[in-house]
């Protein structure tokens, strides 16, 4: 009936709505990232990967122990927790008066398996430096008990993830929405080779199976 007709088109235009802001925020990464590359070149930015700090795997991290297995199979529950600054719907969060070292140490005191920590300045707030402190932050933690840094935001070129590895990211967001076949492929490729086992992010089944796909 009329109401199910416009529950359709109402998904329809937030679908339109999403896309056209994800498009919008992708560009804005494209430009930082040659802004980015002109201050410190992709070159540069390689060489200090032999001085970053040591990676954490972050496959193994979502895993349970024996304890949270029965048969073989999962029973526990892996948590991602996430520091964020704003978003493009909500705006500030928090006032805007977020303490990502303070949050992230919260976050391993109950015993969260990762931190995301996002990035994106424009829409989110966040920056490179955000996501260095929590790691700064979190390396007082055994190695075996500290989280996971996961590097959260819109990855539209391989600087990106060299950055995220060289700040002290474990792991890096990879959107399917935001990435074609071929960059996805090499964006986990590139992820890998630097010892980074990415999380894809899917939001529906033509995803999931591109991403299966790019594997």
């Amino acid at each position: 009936g009329d109401f199910a007709l416009r529950n359709r088109a109402s998904r329809k235009n937030s679908m339109s709505t999403q896309e056209d802001i994800l498009a919008k925020i992708c560009k804005q990464r494209e430009a930082d990232v040659e802004q980015a590359k002109a201050n410190i070149s992709f070159e540069t930015l390689q060489s200090q990967v032999a001085s970053a700090p040591s990676v954490k795997a972050f496959d193994a991290a979502l895993l349970p122990g024996d304890s949270g297995l029965i048969d073989g199979f999962q029973t526990g529950v892996s948590v991602i927790a996430e520091i964020k600054r704003a978003s493009p719907s909500k705006g500030p969060i928090a006032s805007g008066q977020v303490d990502p070292v303070k949050q992230a140490l919260a976050y391993a005191a109950g015993g969260a398996a990762a931190i995301s920590v996002l990035t994106e300045p424009t829409w989110f707030k966040g920056s490179l430096e955000d996501m260095r402190s929590v790691r700064q932050a979190l390396n007082s933690c055994p190695d075996s008990e500290r989280p996971c840094v996961l590097r959260k935001d819109f990855i539209v070129d391989e600087y990106q993830i060299y950055e995220a590895r060289v700040w002290g990211a474990d792991t890096v967001l990879l959107i399917v929405a935001t990435l074609d076949f071929g960059r996805l492929t090499c964006f986990i490729d590139v992820a890998r080779s630097l010892g980074m086992e990415p999380l894809v992010e899917v939001a529906s089944e033509d995803e999931a199976l591109l991403a299966l796909k790019a594997d």
